[in-house]
């Protein structure tokens, strides 16, 4: 990767800056900052944990900043993280800054292996990097002579989200970059057990852009292998056909009477909205006919709303509630974007904030804004329709989830999702004056069910073990369950 001088000497003294210490004070100012923004901007902080909980890790941190005359900044990086985590939003959490980004994939090398948390403490080895002793399916005991169990705990502290099945998935995924966290750094001494016996290695690990290459090199591989097999036939995306240089985010596949479409993440783009309709042309075109449409949503830790109203019109010609109401904070930036609207013509947001300062909490929406009117089509799709969730749905693919259980369209299955019923969205950006590390702040609350306060959603039919399950297996395991 090739970068400009400029930009390679600040990272150089970001670099030596990140290793500098924080004197006690400033490391006090930083926590206090913190404090005060979440309660600037996010509508109702402690609308999933009470505020006695939040306070009490509050004064936890502070009284572990306090015992030091100065501290790493990586240290209390994960401190201040530790407080933010400890509302259990997980719109609201820490993240280092673009520059410490950079930085991370051009110069650190990382843990070379791809990894799966089992039972909160168990990590296998899901794939090696490196030819050598480490296989997959090992089981990893420790790192650089620290505990894996504990490590996966000290990672759980820092991540804001209400279940450890999304926060294992969370650390799963992007293991290398949450070692960054604890500063663990190469060389990796590496305490395995291959067969009951345990074995010891020792790696200088592989840079961290050169893993993040190879780690989707190996999902293009899986997804090329996956759409040759089945007895069935795949509808995929134009991106995927004509480049295949990125993971798919969705695809379809038809067999027999069944639907079966696949969601990894809501783009909100106008291709995905293309697939949409090149999907349900497919499904309401086959012969025989499609009777049972399974939309899955598992491991769908959201992205943007956008387009879910078209998605939601194949699925219903009925009036769809998709919210009660909506709680928003007001800011400064968000009044400024109203005046900015106005100019153009556009008064709907400055009508609605003309009469409120920032700071002040408002009802955002009228109820026309928070029903979905579908246009009658054709083109709705009238069999069963089943929603897959688990623990690692999250975010947009847990508000589709709620809309569709509780608009009666289908039925959810699986494992409580990730999210609440009702859900912050909207985060702004905070730059943390001290260690520079960013937190967002959500500044607006979704209510879908009135007097659900810090409740998951639950699916209709609990079904658990069907992660590792194939295509064809799944398919007939939710019919069953449904038809």
């Amino acid at each position: 990767m090739k970068i400009p001088l400029l930009l390679f000497l600040i990272i150089i003294v970001l670099a030596v800056n990140a290793q500098k210490k924080v004197h006690v004070d400033k490391a006090l100012y930083e926590l206090n900052f913190t404090k005060d923004k979440i309660y600037a901007f996010h509508p109702l902080p402690n609308y999933y944990v009470p505020k006695n909980k939040t306070d009490s890790v509050f004064e936890a941190v502070y009284r572990k900043i306090s015992k030091n005359k100065t501290l790493s900044r990586n240290k209390l990086k994960k401190l201040i993280a530790t407080y933010v985590a400890s509302f259990a939003d997980g719109h609201m959490q820490t993240y280092p800054n673009l520059s410490q980004q950079i930085s991370d994939l051009v110069f650190k090398k990382c843990f070379p292996y791809d990894i799966n948390i089992h039972n909160d403490s168990v990590v296998t080895i899901n794939h090696a990097f490196i030819k050598g002793k480490i296989n997959k399916g090992d089981t990893l005991l420790a790192i650089n002579d620290i505990p894996v169990e504990n490590i996966v705990k000290d990672l759980q502290e820092t991540l804001p989200y209400n279940n450890d099945y999304l926060k294992n998935y969370v650390i799963s995924s992007s293991f290398p970059e949450q070692l960054f966290k604890l500063n663990i750094k190469p060389p990796f001494n590496i305490t395995l057990q291959k067969n009951g016996i345990h074995s010891f290695y020792l790696t200088k690990g592989v840079k961290f852009s050169k893993y993040n290459k190879l780690i989707i090199r190996q999902n293009i591989e899986y997804y090329k292998k996956l759409f040759n097999s089945g007895n069935g036939t795949f509808i995929l995306s134009n991106e995927w056909l004509t480049e295949q240089k990125r993971v798919p985010f969705y695809y379809c596949y038809l067999k027999d009477s069944i639907a079966y479409l696949r969601i990894k993440h809501f783009r909100g783009n106008e291709q995905q909205k293309a697939f949409y309709q090149k999907c349900f042309d497919s499904v309401l075109s086959n012969k025989p006919e499609i009777n049972l449409l399974i939309i899955d949503v598992r491991n769908n830790k959201g992205g943007r709303t956008r387009n879910i109203d078209y998605l939601l019109s194949y699925l219903s010609d009925d009036t769809v509630v998709k919210a009660n109401r909506v709680l928003l904070r007001l800011n400064r930036k968000l009044i400024n974007k109203s005046l900015e609207l106005l100019k153009t013509g556009d008064s709907s947001y400055y009508k609605k904030f003309k009469t409120y300062k920032a700071g002040d909490t408002l009802n955002l929406l009228s109820k026309n804004d928070l029903i979905l009117f579908p246009q009658k089509n054709k083109n709705v799709f009238r069999g069963e329709i089943a929603t897959l969730v688990n623990g690692a749905t999250f975010s947009t693919a847990n508000f589709f989830a709620a809309v569709l259980k509780y608009n009666h369209i289908g039925k959810i299955i699986g494992l409580p999702a990730g999210g609440y019923v009702n859900s912050s969205a909207d985060p702004v950006n905070i730059k943390l004056p001290v260690t520079k590390i960013n937190i967002i702040v959500p500044t607006k609350l979704v209510f879908i069910k009135a007097n659900s306060q810090n409740e998951r959603l639950q699916p209709d039919i609990l079904l658990n073990d069907i992660d590792q399950t194939d295509i064809d297996t799944l398919l007939k395991i939710i019919s069953e369950k449904v038809r």
